[in-house]
C-alpha cells in the first residue's frame, strides 16, 4: 500500500524509569550517577509533535516537551536541591526511513 505524503500531528505522554547523569569535573575526570524510577525527573513527560511523511519513504518528526523535566523540588540526602533554578525543555528531531520488506511468494 503506497499511502504518499501525509502529515502528523498529535501529542502523548512518556514514563521516564531510567536516570543517568554525567558531569565533568576536568577533562580526563568525570562523575556519573545512574538510578532507575528516580524522583529526579518527572514522574510524567507529555508532549506534542508535528511531522512528515515524504516518499519515497523518509520520515520526519518534531516531538517538544513542554513541561521542565528536572524536578526542581528534589533534594539529595544532604538536604541540597540541584535542580532547583533550572527549567529544562526537551526538543527532539526523529529522521527515519521505511524499509521495504514483502514476502515472497511461495511458488506451488
Amino acid at each position: 500500500i503506497d499511502f504518499g505524503n501525509y502529515a502528523l500531528i498529535g501529542g502523548g505522554v512518556d514514563f521516564p524509569f531510567h536516570y543517568k547523569e554525567k558531569g565533568f569535573v576536568k577533562r580526563s575526570k568525570k562523575t556519573k550517577t545512574t538510578e532507575w524510577f528516580s524522583n529526579r525527573t518527572s514522574y510524567l513527560m507529555p508532549y506534542v509533535f508535528v511531522g512528515a511523511h515524504l516518499r519515497p519513504g523518509v520520515a520526519l518528526k518534531l516531538q517538544y516537551y513542554p513541561m521542565n523535566f528536572m524536578n526542581s523540588h528534589f533534594q539529595d540526602k544532604n538536604g541540597w536541591k540541584p535542580y532547583e533554578n533550572y527549567d529544562v525543555n526537551l526538543l527532539m528531531l526523529t529522521v527515519g526511513t521505511d524499509i521495504n520488506y514483502r514476502p515472497k511468494k511461495r511458488k506451488g
